[in-house]
């Protein structure tokens, strides 16, 4: 199955996808937050990718169902440290 979902978001679903995201995250910049689950290492593989297209990262993960608190820290994190894009990494929470 494989879908791309676009609205004020843009969302990539398919086996693979991994493979296509540091390309699209690439056209907003070169300065990505990317938020991850618990097990920040599962991310590894896109990490790695988004290294190697010249995309600068720094890892937020997030427990559970986000917070509004976790939500504030998050944003506050991406604006002191200049995020141009922020990627959410794997299920719900991650998106949310």
């Amino acid at each position: 199955m494989r879908f791309d979902f676009a609205t004020s978001a843009r969302i990539l679903f398919a086996p693979g996808a991994v493979s296509e995201l540091p390309a699209a995250v690439r056209e907003f910049g070169g300065r990505a937050l990317l938020v991850t689950g618990r097990d920040a290492s599962r991310a590894a593989p896109l990490v790695k990718g988004l290294h190697e297209a010249d995309v600068h990262t720094i890892l937020f993960a997030v427990e559970s169902e986000p917070t509004v608190d976790a939500v504030r820290n998050g944003a506050h994190v991406a604006r002191k440290e200049r995020r141009n894009v922020i990627v959410g990494f794997g299920g719900g929470s991650t998106v949310d």
